[in-house]
């Protein structure tokens, strides 16, 4: 009997958004968010030493009058992990 072989390709996102009438907004310029970081780090031992993972300067996909979002490589971690993503 053949055996299948799966390959998954998992991709961890995460999400802002706002409504449209809250006031706040995002600069954009040539059809890309400006002045806009998302961040994500972990503290693997959860004794407070933050290491930043990934931080980048735009978002992974966004839409006007919707939010941002970013996209990360999550890490393994342990049952003492801390995760911080911003």
């Amino acid at each position: 009997m053949a055996r299948n072989t799966f390959i998954y390709s998992l991709v961890d996102k995460m999400s802002i958004g706002f409504p449209s009438g809250s006031g706040l907004y995002l600069p954009t310029s040539g059809r890309k968010v400006k002045q806009h970081q998302n961040r994500y780090s972990q503290d693997q031992q959860g004794n407070g030493r933050w290491i930043d993972y990934a931080i980048k300067y735009s978002p992974s996909n966004w839409e006007p009058s919707a939010g941002v979002a970013g996209s990360y490589d999550i890490r393994a971690s342990t049952s003492k992990t801390n995760i911080k993503k911003w």
